[in-house]
């Protein structure tokens, strides 16, 4: 079963980050790991995850400069501390800066989860689990997508972007961003591929002759909804 959710945890105790990995992912969380500031903030900039879970004390940028820089770029991506260090004026900074939640370890995982999914629903404007643009509805947990109230089928690679593209409407996402986040890291795809894919997507969620909400920035990518650039 596809997994419904991508988070980034930035922690840099291999043990920690190996059994959240693992609860996270028993509770179909799909997780990327790094241990460094630096690396987690390229990945942020490529908007390719729901949510990340940020420690402070990380090699190559310390967690406060990941999260200022983040903010600072208009990356809007939800973000929750997870960290040891429980003094008040911490959290204030952190808040202040653009945390969406700050937890102190040790934490019950259960708790954490609730927190995760509290801080993505804000984000993406879903009061629900259904991710919906016009009349496009999709449901990460039941695999369903509807248009127009009748249901259309979709291949697990079409699902998988309809998927991401409703999770960042209007934004542009880079071609390479999207092949990463799809197929996965280090992963060759042929240049057409992804076209193919596409085409495929649009031609039926369009349907009846209608035009596809899904547009291409040239050169870019693609986004869902705007004019073609």
């Amino acid at each position: 079963m596809k997994l419904a959710m991508r988070l980034l945890l930035v922690e840099d105790d291999e043990k920690t980050a190996r059994w959240l990995a693992r609860e996270l992912t028993r509770r179909r969380i799909s997780v990327t790991t790094t241990a460094d500031g630096l690396e987690a903030l390229a990945r942020l900039r490529k908007r390719i995850v729901d949510v990340c879970l940020l420690d402070l004390q990380l090699p190559g940028l310390h967690g406060f400069r990941v999260l200022e820089r983040t903010r600072a770029e208009g990356i809007t991506t939800p973000i929750i501390i997870v960290t040891g260090r429980d003094a008040v004026p911490e959290r204030v900074r952190a808040l202040d800066l653009g945390a969406d939640d700050y937890v102190v370890k040790p934490f019950a995982t259960d708790e954490l989860v609730a927190r995760i999914r509290a801080v993505v629903r804000r984000g993406s404007g879903q009061t629900g689990h259904q991710l919906r643009h016009d009349s496009i509805v999709l449901d990460p947990s039941s695999r369903t997508v509807t248009v127009r109230g009748k249901p259309v089928p979709l291949p697990k690679k079409e699902f998988a972007l309809l998927e991401l593209l409703l999770r960042r409407r209007g934004a542009v996402i880079a071609r390479e961003a999207m092949i990463e986040c799809i197929w996965g890291d280090g992963k060759t795809v042929a240049d057409n591929v992804l076209d193919v894919h596409m085409a495929n997507l649009r031609r039926l969620i369009a349907g009846n002759g209608k035009k596809s909400p899904i547009r291409t920035v040239r050169g870019v990518g693609y986004k869902l909804g705007g004019e073609d650039e």
